[in-house]
């Protein structure tokens, strides 16, 4: 049966061994640097014998990053992210797979408005200050796509298996 709860990723409201999978769908990189890697130990605390923590993260290069770049640079974070994972010692990688995640608008109004509702007090002012900038960044860099515009995004998994329960 499906549960849905409320949490922080380094403070997860679930019993030690309790679930079969963690997610992180576009997420870890978001998680304040300093509790990544405590959210990496709690996936693996929460997680059954034989269950796994799923990873997905964009990766900072592209053309959609290099579009939003200008208001919303997550190079570091991203790295962080990534380091975090690699270095969690509780975690052991099954499997990793790099690959395009084609990101799809059909206009630059479209784009604005989902990019800027992820977090309004911040992102409003930005893409304001930069419209026009932002506009012609989003015409150059897109590729067309049946009307609509199409932008690369290289992103990456990990799949991974808590180290209690790898053996």
């Amino acid at each position: 049966a499906e549960r849905y709860l409320f949490g922080y990723g380094q403070d997860l409201p679930l019993a030690d061994g309790s679930v079969d999978l963690v997610v992180f769908f576009n997420s870890l990189h978001h998680v304040p640097v300093a509790d990544q890697p405590r959210a990496l130990a709690e996936a693996a605390r929460v997680l059954r014998p034989g269950g796994r923590v799923y990873v997905l993260e964009p990766l900072a290069e592209g053309a959609y990053f290099d579009m939003v770049r200008p208001v919303d640079d997550e190079t570091a974070v991203r790295a962080a992210a990534l380091a975090a994972l690699k270095a969690a010692e509780e975690l052991t990688e099954v499997t990793e797979l790099v690959y395009l995640n084609p990101v799809r608008f059909a206009d630059f109004a479209t784009f604005r408005d989902g990019f800027v509702a992820v977090d309004p007090p911040v992102r409003a002012p930005l893409m304001a200050a930069r419209a026009a900038e932002m506009k012609a960044r989003f015409e150059a860099s897109a590729c067309g796509d049946d009307g609509g515009y199409a932008f690369d995004q290289p992103s990456r998994v990990n799949l991974l298996v808590s180290v209690r329960s790898a053996g």
